[in-house]
């Protein structure tokens, strides 16, 4: 049984092992299958994965092809644009320079005919022309400065310069200017009258209406409130007085007299009316304007055919004169006295003229002369004047009675020195057509002229604005000039001892002379609030006179061992450097006189001149030494930089207003220009002076760079554009010593060994006294005929119509 058991239990634990083996051979199976379930999954994962990789790097590829495509097809864009670019920007350059040269080209058409419009009567027009070739030039940098220059110049420096008013449509008959010159009015077979103000150039006329004639006579009141306008024919006359304050209320209506001929005021304010005529008895009108509800006096029947009537400048005589070759003075103090008869007037006389002082009267005859008579000596023969060639229209004396204007049918009119009767007239043309009225303006500097062309001319009688002028006085060389800041006062020193202030504003006037120096006044110079002047002369001494006292004596700062050649203010006024032939440099306190100066020493011979950079920081000087040196104000223990390049001795330097260029002017016949700032670069040099340069100056707005120098010149240089020519202006009789810009730019004022000082407009400044001295601007018509139909129109001068 033992063993049965055994049996028993060992067959259940082989069967129990075989039942685990084959469990765990169908796990182990099992676990098989799901091996190669799983591998056939990671197998089936893999190749997905590889697939996507594959794919994924496919696209990434594709995608960096895009990219790379991309990028290139940016930078072709890109180059496209560039050259697009490129290509625009060169177009662009090469329309700018056509444009460019087609302004060049028309700039020196410009320039050339500016002058030639003289020939032709239209100074107006050479003057615009002139200056619209200034204008190009500055647009285009054409090199042409110099001749545009003298173009400009040729314009303005023509005799007798006349400007046009326009604004009647019919003939001018009459014209007459107020006692201060400001207005002139004009009257027209149009029944208007024009009141021109003369202050402002260009300005449109006023125009009064109210006669139904023409307008023959005009006459301002002494006091300059009233102006009388009178028409009318043979058998009626109407006298308007305008009040000026009020231009726009009715005028006072006058029943003037028949024929009306003249028109004057008394001193008194009184009026006078003459008429009459070759059917109208001549009879004369007296109206007190201070009583203008009473009658007015007549006196009738004095002459008949009478053709002009004149009054004397006291109202006392009336010259009246006919056909008959006659004329008649009638003493209006004493009407039953018979009057005093002046023959000989071959023809008739068509006009008559008092002279100012009373002492001549000029009748014009039929015949072309004008005949000059005294009428306190009536039996006197009386000088001839010939020149027009037909019946004298129109005469005028000047304030001053030594001048005598006459105007004529055949459209001249003529200018007669009296001081020099002999002398043939001066002939001015322009008006197309007879010359109706001409008048003096109370300055004498004006000849206003009416015209059956509907215009009126004023024609300057002034010298030429071109032409330097020249102030007389210095009895030995000219050593230096300066502006005072407001450009009214010129300040000249001399060999003469002698410093002279010049009024700018009152041509004619006599200097102030301020004397104190021992010897020659070598330089001027002008503190930044104009009221002190310092002078350094060969007497080793600095005088700064106070010029809000010109009779005080000056204060004297000593302490130069030697002439003391230069002197220049800081620009904040506080600090006085001077330049000496003791080869130093002082600098001063104008404000403390008292103490010492700092002095400044390097240079090995003559200090000649010297000047302050704009901020006041750095103070240059030019020496005999052949070197400029430039000071730094601001640590004075540096070691002056120094500039070396001229030949020979220094003479000037000046900065430019911005500071960035130092100029200097050398006995090597020299003007350098340097940058400062880097010393080592090299200076341009401007060459065209034949002997040394004696002085150099900035223009104020820096445009311009002046030099003068011993070979009797001044030069304007464009100094932006060094290689283009200089204006160079001729005039000075010796050596050249001095040159300054006024303030506007507008004038240069030299000084030289003649004697004299002198002083030239500018191209600038003679280009902007055009739109001073003409009315009007190119008209369309001229502006498409000179200048073309393809660049628009401009006004030449933009403060005119």
């Amino acid at each position: 049984m033992k063993k049965e058991v055994v049996r028993e239990r060992e067959l259940a634990q082989v069967q129990a092992l075989e039942k685990e083996q084959r469990r765990r051979l169908a796990e182990q199976a099992r676990g098989a299958r799901r091996l190669r379930r799983l591998a056939i999954a990671l197998a089936g994962v893999l190749l997905v994965a590889v697939g996507a990789a594959l794919l994924a790097w496919n696209q990434r590829q594709k995608a960096q092809l895009h990219v790379e495509q991309a990028v290139a097809a940016r930078q072709h864009a890109e180059e496209r644009r560039s050259e697009a670019e490129r290509l625009a920007t060169a177009e662009a350059k090469a329309r700018a320079e056509a444009e460019r040269l087609r302004l060049v080209s028309i700039t020196k058409s410009l320039f050339a005919l500016a002058p030639r419009q003289h020939e032709i009567q239209q100074d107006e027009r050479g003057a615009l022309l002139a200056r619209q070739a200034y204008l190009f030039d500055n647009q285009t940098q054409t090199y042409a400065r110099d001749q545009v220059d003298e173009s400009l110049r040729a314009a303005l420096s023509v005799s007798h310069f006349s400007a046009i008013l326009r604004g009647h449509s019919s003939s001018v008959m009459s014209i007459a200017f107020n006692l201060d010159g400001q207005f002139l009015a004009s009257g027209s077979t149009d029944k208007t009258i024009h009141l021109w103000n003369l202050t402002t150039a260009g300005a449109s006329s006023t125009v009064l209406r109210g006669h139904e004639f023409t307008v023959w006579a005009l006459a301002f009141s002494p006091d300059g409130k009233t102006l009388a306008s009178g028409s009318g024919w043979q058998n009626w006359g109407t006298i308007l007085l305008w009040d000026l304050a009020d231009l726009d209320a009715q005028p006072i209506v006058l029943r003037g007299l028949p024929g009306m001929q003249s028109l004057a005021f008394s001193q008194d304010g009184k009026l006078r009316n003459a008429g009459g005529g070759l059917t109208v008895i001549m009879s004369v009108r007296l109206w007190d304007l201070n009583k203008p509800n009473e009658l007015p006096i007549d006196t009738r029947g004095l002459q008949r055919n009478a053709n002009s009537v004149a009054f004397s400048p006291d109202g006392k005589t009336l010259a009246a004169g006919s056909t008959n070759d006659i004329v008649r003075l009638w003493n209006l103090t004493s009407l039953g006295a018979p009057p005093t008869v002046l023959r000989h007037h071959d023809g008739g006389v068509m006009s008559f003229a008092f002279s100012p002082d009373g002492k001549i009267l000029a009748p014009g005859n039929k015949d072309g002369t004008v005949r000059l008579w005294d009428p306190v000596n009536p039996q006197d023969e009386p000088i001839v004047l010939r020149g027009h060639e037909t019946q004298i229209q129109t005469l005028a004396f000047s304030p001053d009675s030594k001048t005598l204007a006459s105007g004529n049918k055949d459209r001249t009119i003529h200018i007669w020195e009296l001081t020099n009767s002999e002398a043939p007239p001066t002939v001015m043309h322009g008006h197309e057509d007879w010359v109706r009225s001409v008048q003096f303006s109370p300055s004498g500097k004006i000849l206003a002229s009416a015209s059956d062309d509907t215009t009126v001319r004023l024609w300057d009688l002034a010298k030429p604005i071109a032409t330097p002028t020249v102030l007389l006085g210095h009895k030995d060389f000219v050593w230096s000039t300066a502006f005072s800041p407001d450009g009214r006062t010129l300040a000249s020193g001399g060999d003469d001892n002698s410093v002279r202030l010049w009024d700018l504003t009152s041509s004619g006037t006599q200097p102030t002379v301020l004397l104190g120096h021992g010897d020659w006044v070598r330089s001027v110079a002008f503190s930044p609030d104009g009221k002190t002047l310092a002078t350094g002369s060969k007497d080793r001494s600095v005088s700064l006179w106070d010029l809000t006292d010109r009779d005080a004596k000056p204060t004297v700062l000593r302490g130069h061992q030697d002439l003391v050649s230069s002197t220049a203010f800081s620009p904040d006024g506080k600090i006085l450097a001077s330049g000496s032939w003791d080869k130093t440099i002082k600098l001063w306190e104008p404000g403390n006189p008292t103490v010492s100066a700092t002095t400044l020493q390097g240079h090995e011979s003559y200090v000649n001149s010297v000047a302050f950079s704009p901020d006041g920081k750095n103070l240059a000087s030019g020496s005999a030494d052949n070197t400029i040196r430039l000071w730094d104000l601001t640590n004075q223990n540096v070691t002056p930089t120094i500039l070396r390049g001229h030949e020979q001795v220094v003479f000037s330097v000046a900065f430019s207003p911005d500071g960035m260029t130092l100029a200097s002017g050398s006995a090597d016949r020299t003007v350098r220009l340097w940058n400062w700032k880097t010393p080592g670069s090299q200076p341009i040099v401007l060459r065209g002076h034949e002997n040394a340069v004696r002085m150099v100056a900035f223009s104020p707005d820096g445009q311009a760079l002046a030099s003068v120098g011993a070979d009797e010149t001044v030069r304007l240089w464009n100094w932006n554009t060094p290689d283009a020519a200089p204006v160079v202006l001729r005039g000075h009789e010796d050596e050249v010593n001095s040159v300054a810009f006024s303030p506007d730019g507008q004038t240069v004022a030299t000084g030289g060994f003649d004697k004299t000082v002198r002083l030239w407009m500018t191209t600038k400044g003679l280009a902007e006294k055009v739109c001073e001295k003409v009315w009007r601007n190119l008209t369309k018509d001229e502006w498409n005929e000179f200048v073309g139909t393809d660049i628009p129109y401009q006004r030449t001068c933009p403060n005119l119509p």
